[in-house]
């Protein structure tokens, strides 16, 4: 009997602490001209450490960001705790480029999320009112 609730309750508990590892690559913006920056986001709810897989024709910038940040999930009502680590950066050449994936080794274990495409499109010349 007394097993049993040492069982029940152990089974209950990792009930509440299991989560559904979620990682996410967010870009932003997806369509840019050639030389304006990008903001590339992984997104996770597992720690550990990340590898992202860039074009040839990326140049990744000096900025960078990591923390925390909690969403909600209003299908259940479920706060959700993740963990952010955001590079910028530009791309040298016009094209279509595929970012990702981004890869999470915690554990033992590798994560890898979703793959973003980029269209870089020639860069427009302002008009110059000066000259």
């Amino acid at each position: 009997m007394r097993y049993s609730v040492l069982f029940l309750l152990t089974c209950i508990a990792g009930g509440f602490l299991a989560q559904k590892p979620i990682v996410r690559l967010v870009v932003e913006p997806t369509q840019i001209e050639k030389g304006q920056p990008i903001q590339i986001t992984v997104k996770a709810n597992v720690q550990g450490q990340i590898k992202i897989d860039y074009p040839s024709a990326f140049i990744e910038g000096y900025s960078m960001a990591n923390g925390m940040e909690q969403e909600t999930d209003y299908n259940t009502g479920k706060i959700i705790t993740l963990f952010y680590y955001a590079v910028d950066g530009t791309f040298k050449k016009e094209g279509t480029f595929t970012i990702g994936p981004a890869y999470i080794n915690s554990g033992g274990k590798v994560y890898k999320p979703n793959t973003v495409s980029v269209t870089v499109k020639r860069e427009i010349a302002a008009y110059r009112d000066w000259e």
